[in-house]
């Protein structure tokens, strides 16, 4: 089951977070009531650990992308279902990894890479993401 043991954590801090912002996430809940079971789990998950300025700053839709990318690459790739819920929940599922500003990407550069991983190992897969990065993306620090 995805997520199964995150799950009474994700609901406990989703709803602190609801209690704390009261209507501000009635669109949030609105959105998350029309999606599938695992991505309504994966976007309260995102919702009970962002910062309150990311909540704020961007509108439910931006995290759609990230969660739909998520769980998409949970049910598809084995490698990712074994990873351990937090190594998931924090370093695939979550949209941000340091102060990078929050753009729905991950499904673009997934489809752009895609072919140059297709059956490597998982050493191999990192390694060529590695490259990818190094030749088609720069860093800015947020600021």
């Amino acid at each position: 089951m995805f997520l199964e043991h995150s799950r009474m954590r994700i609901k406990e801090s989703y709803e602190k977070v609801r209690q704390d912002l009261g209507a501000i996430l009635d669109p949030v809940e609105l959105v998350i009531r029309t999606l599938p079971e695992e991505e309504a789990f994966a976007m309260r998950y995102l919702y009970a650990f962002m910062p309150y300025s990311d909540i704020a700053n961007n509108p439910v839709e931006t995290y759609l992308d990230f969660v739909r990318h998520g769980v998409r690459l949970y049910e598809e790739k084995e490698e990712v279902r074994e990873l351990p819920e937090s190594v998931y929940l924090q370093y695939v599922l979550f949209h941000r990894v340091n102060e990078e500003e929050i753009r729905p990407c991950r499904s673009l550069f997934y489809h752009q890479i895609q072919e140059q991983i297709r059956g490597k190992s998982p050493l191999e897969t990192v390694l060529e993401i590695n490259y990818w990065c190094a030749g088609e993306v720069a860093y800015e620090a947020g600021g």
